[in-house]
């Protein structure tokens, strides 16, 4: 197993296929991650998903490759525990 590197030594592509890849296990998953009845759904996370999206992507990576990254977990952690809650105080 490797990771796809352009002369540039860019692994933007890489990432894209990561992605895409890692969402298709985040749904392959998902029942058991939504289910009220775990309650270890971040280590799943941290254990089943994460080391697909996240497998390659310790060369060099630019921003806009880290924020992609940031993006999808803060999507996928929206997904498993619902959005937060900001409580407004009264003044």
């Amino acid at each position: 197993m490797g990771a796809y590197v352009t002369s540039k030594n860019e692994v933007t592509e890489e990432i894209k296929s990561r992605l895409v890849s890692g969402n298709a296990c985040f749904y392959s998953v998902q029942k058991l991650l939504t289910s009220r009845l775990i309650s270890r759904k971040l280590k799943i996370y941290r254990t089943v998903i994460l080391p697909v999206i996240l497998y390659g992507c310790e060369s060099s990576t630019t921003l806009a490759d880290e924020h992609k990254l940031r993006v999808f977990e803060n999507n996928v952690l929206i997904k498993i525990y619902g959005p937060k809650r900001v409580e407004m105080t009264e003044e």
